[in-house]
């Protein structure tokens, strides 16, 4: 699934073509949002209670669904402000552009051994398509994400209390601006999670020799993985969210 900076630039352009003013009016609201169910990396919670589907769902916006299937409440507009409102749409974001990697790219390309040599191979370089997203806009998602380090109202959204939504908000704007992030070493701690921290898994010697030799990881990346279908899947994701945000705020 996308990483985080690559959530909000997904978020950011989608806001561009809805042109809402709920949006638009409070886009620290919108992009917090739009990261929020990643909130497990502090809390250390089971993926699904925050994105509402296990990874074998069956269509893109089951999330969506799972989010208002459980919490009613959020889905009545009326009943909140404009800035939790913003919260919610941005949290749709995230859950839409996470299906959507999952049924495009991962299902196709990561999930199997068709493409990789091993399962341990198709996951690590499943997380490198997903940094070099990261990598190519790095400067305007730094940008955009200076919305989120700004004063504003913050509101639990589910299971999400509002001082766990405070505590993210610090921890995001201090990844997101940080040279960490963007950098190729972040592949380490993504092969500690394939490995569950087990230092003797091979995942550890492909992702050093991945941060050994770029250039030659990249070509085998885009040899399995044409760099065109991941532009793609940009393209395909934000008219998901368009399509989700849209409905959501209508």
């Amino acid at each position: 699934m996308p990483n985080l900076p690559t959530h909000i630039e997904l978020a950011w352009q989608a806001s561009l073509k809805i042109k809402d003013s709920v949006l638009d009016e409070n886009l620290g609201q919108y992009l917090l949002g739009s990261t929020a169910p990643d909130i497990r990396v502090i809390t250390k919670k089971p993926r699904s209670q925050y994105h509402f589907v296990n990874l074998d769902f069956d269509s893109v916006g089951d999330g969506t669904k799972g989010l208002f299937d459980t919490f009613p409440q959020l889905s009545d507009k009326s009943s909140m402000p404009p800035d939790q409102t913003a919260l919610i749409a941005g949290y749709i974001s995230h859950l839409v552009a996470d299906e959507t990697w999952i049924t495009k790219m991962y299902r196709t390309y990561f999930a199997g051994n068709e493409s990789f040599t091993s399962k341990i191979e198709a996951k690590l370089y499943d997380r490198v398509a997903q940094l070099t997203m990261d990598r190519k806009s790095k400067d305007s998602i730094q940008s955009i994400a200076e919305n989120i380090s700004r004063d504003f109202n913050v509101f639990g959204i589910g299971s999400i209390s509002r001082s766990e939504m405070l505590e993210w908000k610090n921890w995001v704007t201090n990844f997101l601006t940080s040279e960490h992030a963007y950098e190729w070493d972040r592949l380490k701690n993504q092969a500690n999670r394939i490995s569950k921290n087990d230092p003797s898994n091979p995942v550890h010697t492909l992702c050093d020799e991945f941060i050994g030799n770029t250039d030659q990881g990249l070509k085998l990346l885009y040899k399995k993985v044409p760099l065109v279908h991941i532009s793609q899947y940009k393209n395909q994701a934000n008219r998901n969210i368009i399509e989700a945000i849209s409905r959501y705020l209508s």
